[in-house]
């Protein structure tokens, strides 16, 4: 349901999450689009999916979060 919401606004969708639930719901490793976290986390467990179809093709590159996600 949230991700239907949110299909208009993004192209993608990046999480730090279990690799065994998320698969479910189309998440796939974020290494395969080309995504790479700024820090260190098993590729397994950074996962990302395309909420637009090939939505992801043109992207690359490392995720910027905003500081307040480190608790700086």
């Amino acid at each position: 349901m949230l991700l239907q919401s949110i299909r208009p606004l993004l192209y993608f969708n990046d999480y730090l999450g279990h690799d065994k639930y998320y698969p479910k719901f189309g998440y796939k490793k974020a290494s395969q689009f080309g995504i790479e976290a700024p820090f260190e986390v098993s590729d397994d467990n950074f996962i990302a999916v395309e909420l637009i179809a090939g939505g992801l093709s043109d992207f690359h590159g490392v995720v910027k979060y905003a500081k307040e996600f480190f608790g700086k």
